[in-house]
C-alpha cells in the first residue's frame, strides 16, 4: 500500500484542491496527513479526496485545529520540563484520533516533538548551511555543545516521552486505533532511534509501532548521530508505517531517489506496512508518479523474493 503524504501538497498551503488534484494525477492506495494539515480542514478535504477515490489512511498527531495565530507553538509530548503542556499535547492526539478515526484513519504517526535546550538551533544550522562545520569553526563547536546537552537530558526526555506514550497508548485502545512512533530528526527532536526502542520494548504487545524513516536517519547521522546497521535491522522490525523521502546532508525532505540515501530496502518490514511516499511540494507530479512507481517495482520484487 503506497500512500501519498500531504507534504507533497501541503492543503493549509496551496489549498485543498490542490491536494485533491494530486491525488487525482497520481493515484494513490491513500493519502497521509500530516505536514500542512489542521484539523479544521478534515471534512473537506475527506469529501474532496473521496470524489477521487482516494481514502485517507494515516494521519500525524497531534496536528493544530486551526492555523496558529503568530508566536504560538503546538505542544510537545516530549516536554520533558512540563507535565502540564504533555498533557496538553495527548489532548490534541486525542482530538485527531477521535476525527480520524470517523474519517478512516486506523494508524497514527505520532511525533514527540522539540527538546528544550539552551543550545540554540537556528545557530548550528545557520552553520550548517555556511558550510561552517570544519573541527575548530564555530558551527562544528556549536554542534558539539549541541550533542553534549542532549546527552546530559536523555533520561529525562525519555522518561517524558514514556508518561506520553502511556496516555496515547490508553487512547489507541479506546478508540481503536495503533500508534506509531515518529524518529526525531534533530537533536532538539524526541525520540531519537535508541530512545524510541526502549519506548517500545516498555509497551511491547500494545497498539505501538514505529515509523521506519531512513532518510531521518541519515539526517541524524549528519547531525552527528548516526546508527549502526544492527539498530537499523532492529528499527525495521518493529516497523508499522515507512516514511520514504530521500535526505542530502540534514536535509530529510527530498523524493525518493532525488537525494543521497542509502537505498535500504524493506527486509524485516512486514509486507502488509503501508509506505508514506513523502516529498517537498514544489516536486511536479511527474516526478511524484515515477517515484511512486520505483518505489512499487520495489515492493513487488521484495513480495516475488518472499513467496519464492
Amino acid at each position: 500500500m503506497i500512500l501519498l503524504s500531504s507534504a507533497l501538497r501541503p492543503p493549509g498551503h496551496l489549498g485543498i484542491p490542490a491536494l485533491a488534484q494530486l491525488c487525482g494525477e497520481v493515484g494513490g492506495d491513500g493519502l497521509a496527513l500530516g505536514a500542512g494539515f489542521w484539523l479544521a480542514m478534515l471534512p473537506t478535504l475527506r469529501a474532496e479526496c473521496a470524489g477521487v477515490g482516494v481514502p485517507i489512511r494515516v494521519m500525524l498527531a497531534p496536528v493544530p485545529e486551526v492555523p496558529l495565530a503568530e508566536g504560538k507553538r503546538m505542544p510537545h509530548l516530549a516536554a520533558h520540563d512540563d507535565k502540564e503542556e504533555r498533557l496538553a499535547a495527548v489532548e490534541h492526539v486525542r482530538k485527531v484520533m477521535e476525527a480520524g478515526r470517523e474519517a478512516g484513519a486506523i494508524d497514527f504517526a505520532v511525533h514527540f516533538g522539540r527538546v528544550a535546550m539552551r543550545a540554540p538551533e537556528a545557530e548550528v544550522m545557520r552553520s550548517i548551511h555556511r558550510s561552517e562545520m570544519s573541527e575548530g569553526q564555530p558551527g562544528a563547536r556549536a554542534l558539539t555543545l549541541v550533542l553534549e546537552e542532549r546527552r546530559k537530558v536523555d533520561e529525562r526526555v525519555l522518561d517524558a516521552c514514556r508518561r506520553s506514550l502511556e496516555d496515547v497508548v490508553r487512547l489507541c485502545e479506546r478508540i481503536g486505533v495503533r500508534a506509531a512512533i515518529h524518529l526525531g530528526n534533530r537533536p532538539w527532536r524526541a525520540p531519537g532511534p535508541r530512545e524510541a526502542l526502549a519506548l517500545l520494548r516498555d509497551f511491547s504487545g500494545g497498539p505501538v509501532g514505529l515509523v521506519w524513516a531512513p532518510a531521518r536517519l541519515a539526517a541524524l547521522a549528519a547531525m552527528g548521530l548516526p546508527s549502526s546497521p544492527e539498530r537499523h535491522a532492529e528499527l525495521r522490525r518493529v516497523a508499522t508505517l515507512v516514511h520514504l523521502s530521500d535526505a542530502v546532508g540534514v536535509h530529510d525532505d527530498l523524493l525518493p531517489g532525488l537525494g543521497e540515501c542509502a537505498a535500504e530496502d524493506f527486509d524485516g518490514i512486514d509486507v502488509n506496512v503501508p509506505v508514506i511516499l513523502a516529498g517537498r511540494a514544489d516536486s511536479s507530479a511527474q516526478e511524484i508518479a515515477s517515484a511512486r512507481e520505483a518505489v512499487e517495482n520495489r515492493l513487488r520484487q521484495r513480495a516475488r523474493s518472499a513467496a519464492s
